[in-house]
């Protein structure tokens, strides 16, 4: 779900030709949401290439000799949970901010709260914050 609304949250980006928050509240919020989309997008990259580097290594000597793929995915995993935080507390921005229109605002409450419970699901594996490998 957070996947889809991010690149609902992207198109947006392109559709009003940059961030067009209206004012300096605004711009803030939707700069927020674009980099928390991106973080999603990376981390999916990032997963693809774990199983890719599964796949080819096995998984006991993934585990043995952790990979740089792997490390990576956590760290990434740490930078979406920080995100999916900040876009929460930009949901407040958002909400206040003139110039955006209702719908606009209803895609970026509902994009937190998917990265919220993206954020939440991170943390209950343990991919997230969850110390060295």
């Amino acid at each position: 779900m957070a996947a889809l609304l991010s690149v609902t949250t992207l198109m947006g980006l392109v559709w009003r030709h940059g961030l067009g928050g209206g004012t300096r509240m605004g711009t803030v919020a939707a700069s927020i949401a674009v980099a928390a989309a991106a973080g999603v997008w990376v981390l999916i990259g990032i997963a693809v290439a774990v199983v890719l580097a599964v796949l080819r290594l096995g998984s006991e000597y993934l585990f043995d000799q952790p990979q740089a793929t792997l490390q990576a995915a956590l760290l990434t995993s740490d930078a979406v949970v920080v995100a999916a935080g900040l876009l929460v507390a930009s949901s407040l921005l958002a909400l206040r901010a003139p110039g955006w229109v209702f719908l606009r605002r209803l895609l970026h409450c509902t994009f937190a709260l998917a990265m919220a419970l993206f954020a939440g699901l991170l943390l209950r594996w343990g991919l997230a914050f969850g110390g060295p490998i």
